[in-house]
């Protein structure tokens, strides 16, 4: 989407770093600083990093691993796991209740008191995951009628949820502490690890160990590893200042004596006021964490935790963390509903979920990307809208390579899609699949904007009107399945998931240009518009008309679309050369 605001003088300089924002172009804002190539050369590397990184080993996951998985299984048995895994997705929310949002966005802007945060956080993580495993558990079991066969595989897949959402819980620190390069590195070491795992259980163990239930305990033992890996990585990097008990009272101030001598040990010296611990009370919930060498933490296995007279503490984080909570309880039943719907309201519905989880695997694949923006962006746009500096720069260059990344994967998905089920499921292959991949495949578009427009409404906290909006996409995704699914099966699934979120897409590009004043131009929808036109076009003649293997047309539709992208300038190579120095 183009974006203009009211005509102004721009420096030589300013335009030719950001020629989009000349007059009748798109993504313009008033702001009260000029706008920095920093931030957009620190963006531009570490999404670079992210995305070659994430290539290379979560697709060989996911197209090796997973796929492997499912091709071996009885059909059937992987859309049961599939469904299953959705499933644990609805309530996500009590995991979280918008911790790691909340944590990422206020770490980034105050990083000094992530350790008054962070140890009562963690352990109210640890309580709100208890609470999330027996909530599903009691839902699965009661509401959606799972037995014996069900139940197992779903706890192992909720210890994986948990295990998972704390990964992302520390990472938050590591990113909001401006780790980025770090936290890239992290992000794939959970596939990296089951690649491994996995890999010996296809390709080591016979063939009769392979289970549903096998393939999860798999991916346990990685989560389990990589826990502790961003654990470790964390604390070292929590050096300063240093963590002690949490303190929730009026600060207690100290003198600061030097540190006295006893014998070979070295007291360490009083924190600032602000950080005194405070001293522990009788009755107290906590729970240790050793200090070790005392790197990030104090020396002498401090433990943190939480009283009584700490409850208001934790009431005012319940209140300001709900709005994150509520957006990632919605965003999830809207995401989430409709392999569940499948299997829940069809007879046969475990194999008509197998061919939609087949579809969605490409589509969860290339979301992997908008993910990889939106986890990058948030503490920076934080950061920004904290300091004053202009959002216009930033929002351009992700907006306009996501749109055209996500343009481009998707038409050559859609037009490759027969050969590629060939490629994936050669003995299950059906214009049945294939049709439904086709449809999912496009759903990538509206996402990928919503990946940016909602996380620069999420680091402003303007989440409770995002919220009304996804009230009614999980409304409307009711609705289509409801009257879809009973006719087109897993196709009228897809068509559904990708009308909500073309409205949710929609829906929440309509608040960003109310309230950070962006006004669409028509030079600016016009070349996005025209490089849609250019890729599709140009892929429907490569795959009709060029006479090569659907590799090679592939490849070259991809390579079209990048040939577009310069030419409607959703790619500026001017812009990158400045920002890069």
């Amino acid at each position: 989407m183009g974006w203009s605001q009211r005509p102004g003088q721009k420096t030589p300089a300013e335009r030719a770093l950001f020629p989009i924002f000349a007059p009748g172009a798109p993504f313009r804002q008033q702001s009260r600083l000029r706008p920095s190539s920093t931030v957009q050369r620190e963006f531009l590397i570490n999404i670079l990093f992210l995305v070659l990184i994430n290539v290379l080993i979560k697709s060989f996951f996911i197209f090796g691993v997973d796929l492997a998985v499912q091709n071996r299984l009885p059909e059937g048995d992987y859309g049961l796991y599939f469904t299953l895994l959705n499933f644990t997705y609805l309530f996500q929310m009590l995991s979280d209740f918008g911790i790691q949002n909340f944590n990422n966005r206020h770490v980034s802007r105050h990083p000094h008191l992530l350790p008054k945060y962070f140890p009562n956080l963690l352990a109210l993580k640890l309580v709100l995951s208890l609470l999330y495993v027996g909530v599903t558990l009691a839902a699965a079991w009661g509401l959606a009628g799972y037995g014996g066969r069900e139940l197992p595989l779903l706890g192992i897949l909720l210890l994986n949820q948990v295990l998972a959402q704390g990964i992302l819980f520390l990472r938050s620190n590591v990113s909001g502490l401006g780790y980025f390069r770090i936290d890239s590195f992290l992000s794939t070491l959970d596939k990296l690890l089951m690649l491994v795992t996995c890999g010996v259980l296809l390709w080591v163990f016979p063939p009769a160990r392979l289970s549903a239930e096998s393939f999860a305990l798999a991916q346990t033992l990685a989560l389990g590893v990589t826990a502790a890996v961003v654990w470790g990585t964390l604390r070292g990097k929590m050096a300063k200042p240093r963590l002690g008990k949490p303190h929730f009272g009026p600060p207690r101030v100290k003198p600061l004596p030097a540190p006295p001598l006893k014998g070979r040990e070295m007291v360490p010296s009083e924190p600032r006021a602000e950080m005194i611990p405070s001293e522990p009370k009788a009755g107290r919930l906590s729970l240790p964490f050793r200090g070790g060498s005392g790197r990030g933490f104090t020396q002498g296995g401090p433990k943190w935790g939480f009283s009584a007279w700490g409850l208001p503490r934790f009431l005012v984080l319940f209140r300001q963390s709900f709005p994150y909570a509520l957006v990632i309880l919605l965003m999830t039943a809207y995401t989430r509903l409709d392999a569940v719907l499948l299997e829940r309201w069809l007879p046969d519905g475990k194999v008509h979920a197998d061919v939609y989880a087949g579809g969605y695997r490409l589509l969860d694949a290339c979301n992997m990307l908008g993910y990889l923006f939106a986890s990058l962006l948030l503490p920076m746009f934080a950061r920004m809208l904290k300091s004053g500096e202009a959002l216009r720069p930033l929002v351009a260059l992700s907006f306009k390579m996501i749109w055209a990344g996500s343009i481009a994967l998707a038409a050559a998905v859609f037009f490759a899609r027969a050969d590629l089920v060939q490629l994936m499921m050669p003995e299950r292959a059906s214009a049945y699949r294939w049709d439904t991949l086709g449809t999912l495949i496009w759903t990538f578009v509206p996402v990928s904007a919503t990946y940016i427009f909602s996380t620069l409404l999420t680091a402003d906290q303007r989440l409770m009107q995002m919220n009304r909006f996804f009230v009614a996409g999980i409304a409307l995704d009711v609705a289509l399945n409801l009257v879809l699914i009973p006719r087109y099966q897993a196709l009228g699934a897809a068509w559904a998931t990708l009308g909500t979120q073309t409205f949710i897409a929609a829906a929440v590009a309509l608040l960003c240009l109310r309230h950070y004043r962006l006004r669409p131009s028509a030079g600016g929808l016009a070349r996005i518009l025209y490089f849609t036109i250019f890729a599709c076009v140009s892929d429907y003649l490569l795959f009709n008309l060029l006479n090569a293997q659907w590799p090679v047309r592939f490849g070259a539709s991809l390579l079209a679309s990048l040939a577009g992208a310069l030419l409607f300038r959703l790619i500026d190579p001017r812009s990158l050369r400045v920002a890069f120095g």
